[in-house]
């Protein structure tokens, strides 16, 4: 979705993508330029501008008014090409990952660094301040870069999952990492403390997480063709869990299966 949810961009292996009217559902623009399917798309944080990624090894940003292309982003030699792509919140840089993760100044389209690991990156996103980079990639390995400086530098590592990361989503305020795995399963980290926080097996491939704009839920996607919505807080989970009930818990149920010491006030 665009910055404002009045646009939602979508993309394909006929190799377009395009962008959409949320409030009629008609076609605004549809944007010819890549040879290879097209992965990912990301929008400006002032919606004026869409980045694509492509299986043709490249990046394309596009006027999201005109549909015209503005800026072709080549450097990669991955064989499946550029698979992800982001804008970082200030919208001057853009992250690129295609085996080893570019960094792009977004207005000239000029590189500014590449980020490489032992193993290749597939998904990979701007921290909300911009100065971290997240990165996930083959055989599970997950880091989080400081970018701030000529060079990037590994600030912190997470292990858990057990075959290749699809997606990384920092939680709006920051502090969580969200990552969709192969393995089956969504996680998320805690960033301060460099610990997991929690684990979701879903027990398909998954192959997209994002958070809602208040970080309170997750939305995944997997390869059994369900779009998966997780709650995330304990009060949220609790209300919903109040919404369903028939009876109210009692004093042991609320221990057990709430982990509280007494039931909340009904509400």
């Amino acid at each position: 979705f665009s910055p404002d949810g009045s646009v939602l961009a979508s993309t394909s292996w006929d190799t377009t993508a395009i962008l959409w009217d949320v409030a009629t559902g008609e076609a605004l623009q549809t944007l010819h330029g890549h040879t290879g399917f097209v992965w990912q798309a990301a929008f400006s944080p002032s919606g004026m501008r869409v980045v694509t990624a492509s299986g043709d090894g490249t990046a394309r940003v596009w006027d999201t008014a005109t549909g015209k292309e503005l800026t072709v982003l080549s450097g990669h030699t991955n064989p499946e090409g550029v698979v992800d792509v982001t804008y970082s919140a200030d919208g001057k840089r853009i992250a690129t990952s295609g085996c080893e993760a570019r960094i792009w100044d977004a207005a000239s389209g000029q590189q500014l660094m590449v980020v490489e690991g032992e193993r290749c990156f597939w998904g990979v996103d701007f921290s909300p301040d911009s100065r971290w980079l997240a990165t996930g990639g083959n055989e599970g390995s997950v880091a989080v870069w400081d970018i701030s400086g000529p060079e990037a530098r590994v600030v912190q590592r997470f292990s858990g999952h057990t075959a290749l990361i699809t997606r990384v989503a920092f939680r709006p305020d920051g502090e969580r990492l969200a990552t969709a795995s192969f393995d089956g399963t969504t996680r998320l980290w805690n960033l301060s403390s460099g610990q997991p926080w929690l684990t979701f097996p879903l027990g398909s491939t998954v192959v997209q997480a994002a958070f809602s704009p208040d970080g309170s839920e997750l939305a995944t996607a997997g390869f059994d063709g369900k779009v998966r919505i997780l709650t995330l807080e304990l009060e949220e989970l609790v209300a919903l869990a109040e919404s369903r009930l028939t009876r109210t818990l009692t004093q042991e149920e609320c221990q057990k299966f709430l982990h509280m010491e007494s039931c909340p006030p009904t509400r």
